[in-house]
């Protein structure tokens, strides 16, 4: 098939996006990916901040095998080529992927380490090397934009915990 969906099994899709992906899939030839909203929930519950939480939260769940340069090892999945657009589907109360992302912290933890070799390895071919001022820097400056700007400090304990694991990670 020319489209590929992307979705992973702890996610759930919404039958609300149905109409307006086949509608995208027949019709817009301009567009390369599309973008679904995307809820993540934390132990069984809904996130509403943090980098992970929040209802502007999108992901490019759908991609034209032609339209776009499939990834490999990261979390982004393609790359949409000239002269072809991404859409992104803007979110109401009933189209929103859900993904079951992490019954706990102990799960969260042995997921990212599973993550972390995958994600150097694309850093490294995207450019990205290692800078100790960057390092130094990175894990504060994501610990505060997970937490002030995504409002973390929102979700109260667990926001600020994700908050510093995400800043944690990034190192």
């Amino acid at each position: 098939h020319d489209w590929v969906l992307f979705i992973d099994p702890d996610e759930r899709f919404p039958f609300a996006l149905i109409d307006d992906l086949g509608r995208i899939v027949q019709h817009e030839q301009r567009i390369g990916a599309v973008r679904l909203p995307w809820q993540f929930y934390f132990k069984g519950r809904p996130l509403t901040g943090t980098i992970w939480g929040g209802r502007a939260r999108a992901k490019r769940f759908l991609v034209h095998r032609d339209r776009c340069e499939i990834q490999k090892l990261n979390h982004r999945s393609a790359v949409v080529r000239d002269g072809y657009i991404e859409h992104t589907i803007e979110r109401d109360d009933y189209n929103a992927v859900i993904h079951h992302w992490s019954p706990g912290f102990l799960d969260l933890i042995e997921k990212h380490i599973r993550y972390i070799r995958h994600e150097g390895e694309a850093l490294y071919r995207d450019g990205y090397r290692f800078n100790w001022r960057i390092a130094a820097a990175r894990p504060w400056r994501e610990f505060r934009r997970s937490l002030v700007d995504y409002d973390g400090w929102r979700a109260g304990l667990t926001g600020i915990t994700l908050s510093l694991f995400y800043g944690v990670y990034t190192l």
